[in-house]
């Protein structure tokens, strides 16, 4: 049925004479219509800002300076873990070549474990009096 339809419209001896139809007088006025609607298309767009030559030094700019602490914050990171793991072995060698005894190696871990707020006078008769308790000297002797 549709290879009938095909051919019945392929064989209409009107449409092989003159396959497309216009309306009457459409060609008349067809170059005014054509130049009335470019130029309504025309009107209707929006027009495009463009970013001025400093706008765009500034973003680009602003794009470099966030690129580069991006970069380099973690490499600083880095480094001073590497350095702080460094300082702490130098301090251990050298504590080790001190030939210090293990009441001045516990002394120097109490002043480097003390977080308490205070003049300094007073920090070093708090790691006295905990030496000597530790050693068990008595209150006595102490405050006398």
């Amino acid at each position: 049925m549709h290879k009938e339809n095909k051919k019945s419209f392929l064989e209409d001896e009107s449409l092989t004479h003159h396959p497309f139809r216009v309306p009457e007088g459409y060609f008349d006025n067809f170059a005014g219509r054509l130049q009335q609607r470019i130029r309504e298309e025309e009107e209707a767009r929006v027009p495009v800002r463009r970013l001025r030559s400093p706008d765009r030094f500034r973003i680009a700019m602003a794009a470099a300076v966030i690129l580069i602490a991006l970069v380099t914050y973690p490499v600083i990171r880095i480094l001073n873990v590497h350095d702080s793991r460094v300082n702490d072995y130098s301090d251990l060698v050298l504590l080790e070549n001190m030939d210090l005894s293990d009441e001045d190696l516990y002394l120097l871990e109490m002043m480097a474990d003390e977080t308490s707020a205070g003049n300094e006078e007073d920090i070093y008769l708090d790691q006295a009096m905990k030496h000597l308790a530790l050693h068990e000297v008595e209150l006595d002797l102490i405050s006398e």
